[in-house]
């Protein structure tokens, strides 16, 4: 399937594409064309490399997805589960992830730079050596995750539940940690 049969199948009321091969494509032009894939299921779907920049995306299931190397810059993702997902090195540079899932999701070296991450839940997440610079995580729950050298410089991360996260070789300058749970459990005032 490419991008076109999939829009066009999206457009005739189809929103099951579990499992579908998009490795590479290219769904850019959805947003100049206010084309939108909101509430699609595209779990298990092979998505490497796929441009979605500025995609309508809201309430989409990604769950168990592959989408490393995917440019999802300035995407509208809120709500959308991302669950299981590998987003290595992906492209998430300005998308809105407000309340999203993206539990036990693979987010290594992923540019999350001005990301909105507010309310999402990221339990068990690999975030290592993600660029987060001045994203906004507030109330985020990263419970578990692991931040190893990722960088978090002036980021909000104000009520976020950091409990049981791996912070080492974190940079933090900047971080607002206001009310936010530290791994130890104490709630930084």
């Amino acid at each position: 399937m490419d991008s076109r049969e999939l829009i066009n199948r999206y457009n005739a009321g189809e929103r099951d594409f579990s499992g579908v091969d998009l490795t590479g494509a290219s769904l850019a032009y959805a947003k100049l064309y206010k084309i939108s894939l909101r509430d699609a299921c595209l779990a298990r779907a092979s998505l490497g490399g796929a441009d979605l920049r500025g995609a309508d995306l809201r309430g989409a299931d990604f769950s168990g997805a592959v989408l490393n190397r995917a440019s999802l810059a300035c995407a509208d993702l809120q709500g959308a589960s991302l669950n299981g997902a590998s987003l290595r090195e992906t492209d998430l540079f300005r998308a809105d992830l407000t309340k999203a899932s993206l539990n036990d999701a693979d987010l290594h070296e992923a540019d999350l730079r001005e990301t909105s991450l507010d309310n999402a839940s990221l339990e068990r997440t690999s975030l290592k050596e993600a660029d987060l610079r001045e994203a906004s995580a507030s109330g985020a729950n990263l419970m578990a995750s692991s931040l190893i050298g990722a960088n978090l410089q002036k980021t909000s991360l104000d009520s976020a539940n950091l409990e049981r996260a791996d912070l080492g070789n974190t940079d933090l300058a900047q971080t607002n940690l206001i009310y936010a749970t530290m791994p130890d459990g104490t709630v930084w005032e």
